[in-house]
C-alpha cells in the first residue's frame, strides 16, 4: 500500500464485502495497512489504522446479497445498503430512493449512476444525517466536545467502543 488514501479506500472494501454476508455488526471494525510508499522516510513507511471507518448501524438486512448481471454485488438492510465491486473494471448501481455515502458528504439523488472503481466497496445509508447525527456528537448537541467524551467514557465497553473513541477524537471540535 502506498497511501492512507489506498488504506481507507482497502478498509471499505473489506468491511463492505464483510456486510454482504453477515449483519451490520455493532462492534469495532479495525483495519490496519503498512504503508510502503519508498518515497516516505523509513520512519514513515509502518502501520497504520485506517480513518474511514466509524459506526453505521445499517440495521438488519432486507434480504440476502444479489450479484448483478453487472458483476456488483448489493446487500439491502433496513437503513442502507452495502455495495462491492470486485471486478477488474468500474461498475455502475443506480437506486430508486435517495441514497448517501456513509464515509463522506456525497449524496445521491434516486436515479443517479453510483460509480464503484475496480476492488472498491461502498456503504449507502437511506436518509441523511441531521446536524445532530453526526459521527462523535454523542449528545446531539451540534458539536463534539468533552460533553461527547464523558458519555463516551461513562458508557465504555457497553454502549459504546474503541471505535466509538476514534471517531470522536478525529471530529473533536466541530
Amino acid at each position: 500500500m502506498n497511501s492512507r488514501h489506498q488504506c481507507n479506500q482497502q478498509s471499505l472494501f473489506t468491511y463492505a464485502s464483510f456486510l454482504l454476508s453477515k449483519q451490520s455488526p455493532n462492534f469495532a471494525f479495525h483495519y490496519l495497512c503498512k504503508i510502503q510508499d519508498s518515497s516516505l522516510p523509513a520512519s514513515e513507511r509502518r502501520v497504520v489504522p485506517s480513518e474511514t471507518l466509524t459506526r453505521i448501524s445499517l440495521d438488519s438486512p432486507v434480504a440476502p446479497y444479489q450479484r448483478l448481471a453487472s458483476g456488483l454485488y448489493v446487500r439491502e438492510f433496513a437503513n442502507g445498503f452495502a455495495l462491492v465491486n470486485p471486478t477488474s473494471s468500474s461498475l455502475n448501481y443506480q437506486s430508486n430512493i435517495n441514497l448517501h455515502n456513509a464515509y463522506s458528504a456525497t449524496t445521491y439523488p434516486k436515479n443517479t449512476n453510483i460509480t464503484l472503481p475496480a476492488k472498491t466497496g461502498l456503504v449507502l445509508l437511506k436518509n441523511a444525517p441531521s446536524p445532530s447525527s453526526r459521527p462523535g456528537d454523542l449528545n446531539s448537541d451540534g458539536t463534539i466536545n468533552l460533553l461527547d467524551y464523558n458519555l463516551l467514557k461513562s458508557g465504555f465497553g457497553t454502549t459504546y467502543n474503541l471505535l466509538d473513541y476514534n471517531t470522536l477524537r478525529s471530529q473533536w471540535g466541530q
